[in-house]
């Protein structure tokens, strides 16, 4: 009924014309030959039926739908003005809010409001330091930090889980929000809450892991898969420096991405991609604890292709992945974009195509920073897509090549954790911090 509802104006307006004529000839039944009747009714019938028919394909034109949310006609938006054509010719600003709003659910072209022909600007500061560089660690925000998971430093796998301080720099968000009062009393960062600076380390795994998923649900740090020389099923739970062992996952998965996720008001997290070995996994699924204090997860979505090493990012309602490693052994250029009732679809190519990299949300705008090109070389190159319109724009650059590093997000802040220069591995925390400039021109670089 959503999809149908800018049409109705129309559509009644014409109903109404084919009920006043019908209601017309009825009552001048007897005032004309039956011959003539017979005629005239079924041409006033079908000439009603076009008239309705009209009316909906010229409400189709004026108005968009969520019915077609991919396919609207240039003549409906701009997408450099970031303005929308209504039925009346009155031409309205659409802000990031409104189609964050609207039941729907789809996303209007153009920019957010206030940020009309804005690009981003990226800046990265160096901060703290790992007590040895690796890649592959799986990261998680936390209140006044960030948790960095296992890895490989180059010659063997670790098992430790330091907390790094979070720069403060920036406001806060939704997306990779840190958790709340009752997260902070479970008192995985504890120490970090007594005063002490720096790195810390707050737990150790059973086992030595690598390019496993985290996410926060309930309060504590869950530890999914990973591996060493093959991916594990393995699932820990971190709370309060300790770590517990919980029942496998059905399957073993390595190489999957993570990212808090909201579902129905209860947080958690989302773990897509992956595979166990063999097979690619193609099922996102959203971990949450239970009411009684179990992690459980449910199905949310099958992807159009499996992928290991994707670019995961959540912004408002949508997940946003871009590129990762594909079946044949290929990075993918593929931006996808999924909303709750939806299917996932392509929304954007990156200039190259990437795997092992980092992602990021801004406004309208997913941010893709690092990663392994083709050549199997990392990267530097941070790159902006618009999620409006799939246009792509160069925005800044990483101090050094990396990819397979550790990331998550804070508001507008995100951090980047380790991961391969190319020539060693990088123990260095970098804080990303998004900001708007005003007066770029869009474009793919």
């Amino acid at each position: 009924m959503k999809a149908w509802f800018p049409y109705l104006p129309l559509m009644t307006l014409m109903a109404v014309e084919c009920a006043a004529a019908g209601v017309y000839f009825l009552l001048s039944y007897r005032r004309v030959d039956e011959a003539t009747y017979r005629t005239w009714l079924p041409n006033v019938l079908v000439g009603g039926v076009l008239l309705w028919a009209v009316g909906l394909a010229v409400g189709r034109w004026l108005v968009p739908t969520a019915a077609d949310p991919d396919n609207l006609p240039s003549r409906q938006a701009n997408a450099v003005t970031g303005s929308a054509r209504w039925m009346g010719g009155e031409a309205r600003r659409v802000s990031a809010a409104t189609h964050a709003k609207t039941p729907g659910g789809w996303r209007w072209i153009g920019a957010p409001a206030g940020a009309a022909e804005t690009w981003p600007h990226v800046a990265v500061a160096r901060g703290a330091s790992l007590p040895v560089g690796k890649e592959g660690i799986a990261c998680v925000a936390w209140s006044g930090g960030v948790i960095a998971v296992g890895g490989y430093t180059g010659g063997y796998f670790t098992q430790s889980v330091f907390m790094l301080p979070f720069p403060a720099a920036g406001s806060g968000g939704t997306a990779g929000r840190a958790p709340g009062a009752a997260a902070r009393r479970g008192g995985v960062a504890g120490a970090a809450e007594r005063g002490e600076t720096g790195v810390l380390q707050i737990a150790a795994l059973p086992q030595p892991t690598h390019d496993a998923a985290a996410g926060i649900a309930g309060g504590d740090v869950y530890v999914l898969g990973g591996g060493q020389a093959a991916p594990v099923a393995d699932v820990y739970r971190i709370h309060a420096g300790r770590v517990s062992r919980l029942p496998a996952l059905p399957r073993p998965l390595s190489d999957a991405s993570a990212v808090p996720w909201t579902q129905d008001g209860q947080a958690g997290f989302l773990v897509l991609g992956g595979y166990d070995g063999r097979v690619f996994n193609t099922t996102a699924r959203w971990y949450f604890v239970t009411p009684h204090g179990r992690l459980a997860s449910h199905a949310m979505f099958q992807m159009p292709v499996g992928l290991r090493y994707t670019a995961l990012a959540a912004g408002g309602q949508e997940v946003l992945w871009a590129g990762g490693l594909t079946p044949s052994g290929a990075p993918s250029t593929a931006v996808f974009a999924w909303r709750s009732g939806t299917r996932p679809r392509i929304i954007a190519r990156l200039p190259v195509a990437l795997a092992k990299a980092a992602a990021f949300t801004w406004h309208d705008f997913l941010i893709v920073a690092g990663g392994v090109a083709a050549d199997g070389n990392p990267s530097r190159v941070i790159w902006a897509v618009r999620l409006s319109d799939g246009s792509t724009r160069r925005v800044g650059e990483l101090p050094v090549p990396l990819a397979d590093m550790g990331y998550a997000q804070w508001g507008v802040l995100g951090v980047l954790v380790g991961g391969w220069t190319g020539h060693s591995m990088n123990p260095y925390l970098y804080r990303v911090e998004v900001t708007g400039r005003a007066g770029a021109e869009g474009g793919t670089a």
